[in-house]
């Protein structure tokens, strides 16, 4: 299986390969006033907006990184499926990477919400981050920003 990992915050975090559409340098962000506190506003790229979500937030990490880091530090990886496009944060772009085995025998499951699992690649724990699990969460928050 392929994954695409970044790192971010002192941890590793990938997505499925085929879920990544692309990255790009850092955009200026537009607050999302009611947003989901992981959220860190939103980006026009090539006209359509993007939430954009800080994974140090989304896994509520105690921040080790400078919170006022310049935005230009970071890259954004464009994530999409049929209906969802998202951005993420990310301090450094690791890249495609393969896990071993059949990827069921490769990760290890993890009980928090947003994951699919952990794995090793490079003798790292890399957190494989649940997209579909993500992109749900969002739906529902701006369903009920709507009520």
């Amino acid at each position: 299986m392929d994954i695409f990992v970044f790192f971010v915050d002192n941890d590793f975090f990938a997505f499925k390969v085929q879920t990544v559409q692309e990255v790009t340098e850092m955009r200026r962000l537009v607050k999302v006033p009611g947003s989901l506190g992981y959220i860190k506003g939103a980006i026009n790229y090539k006209g359509t907006l993007y939430c954009i979500i800080d994974p140090s937030l989304l896994f509520k990490h105690n921040r080790t990184h400078d919170d006022n880091k310049a935005e230009r530090d970071f890259d954004i990886i464009i994530l999409s499926d049929d209906r969802y496009k998202v951005g993420f944060l990310a301090e450094k772009i690791i890249g495609v990477k393969s896990i071993d085995g059949s990827g069921e025998e490769a990760v290890q499951a993890a009980k928090a919400t947003f994951l699919n699992g952990v794995c090793k690649v490079d003798g790292f724990d890399v957190k494989l981050i649940d997209e579909k699990e993500v992109f749900n969460t969002i739906e529902r928050a701006a369903y009920n920003l709507m009520l």
